[in-house]
């Protein structure tokens, strides 16, 4: 967290300097343009957004720090467009997932390059310590998800990595200590 300096220039108020907005800002008024920044998507307070001083300021130190947070990006193709169907596909990528499940194209043909759609589900937790899900039915892969969850969070948040199987039966027979273990080995 940068250190900030406080200055009283109006009685009972205090000031500060802000880099972003290269102004000296009241706490009050540096928490209403962060707001409107990070939640409103008020481009005039765009570089506000993201801000962890402005967060400080408006009582949100734990929330959402990404650059994806309230944009209108697809969660398959991540580019942006002006409208997302169900607030997650472009409607390129709409389009392309109906042709699949529908078996043909506009022209009437099988789609020739489709990704398979599967239900996936991604875990992640939350700045308050909060546990939380999302499922999607469709889904080509989990960075769909991630983008997702990066997109529409409005807490920051934190993705974690569940081995396979096979690879945590793996680490569970070690006993933390690599290198005798590795040397006990008899590949090694």
């Amino acid at each position: 967290m940068p250190t900030v300096v406080y200055v009283e220039i109006v009685p009972g108020m205090k000031h500060f300097t802000c880099e972003r907005m290269r102004a000296t800002l009241s706490v009050q008024a540096c928490a209403d343009n962060w707001r409107r920044g990070h939640y409103e998507g008020d481009l005039s307070r765009q570089p506000c957004k993201g801000c962890e001083i402005g967060a400080m300021h408006a009582g949100e130190a734990g929330a959402s720090q990404s650059p994806l947070l309230n944009t209108r990006i697809c969660g398959r193709c991540h580019r942006t467009g002006m409208r997302l169907i169900h607030k997650h596909l472009c409607v390129s990528c709409y389009n392309r997932q109906r042709e699949v499940l529908v078996g043909k194209n506009a022209k009437g043909s099988s789609p020739v390059k489709w990704q398979a759609l599967a239900r996936r589900t991604i875990t992640y937790q939350l700045s308050d310590g909060t546990v939380a899900e999302r499922t999607l039915d469709r889904t080509t892969d989990m960075e769909e998800l991630i983008v997702g969850v990066l997109r529409d969070e409005r807490k920051a948040v934190r993705f974690g990595w569940k081995a396979p199987e096979h690879v945590r039966q793996l680490l569970d027979g070690l006993d933390g200590d690599l290198e005798s273990d590795l040397a006990a080995s008899p590949t090694a």
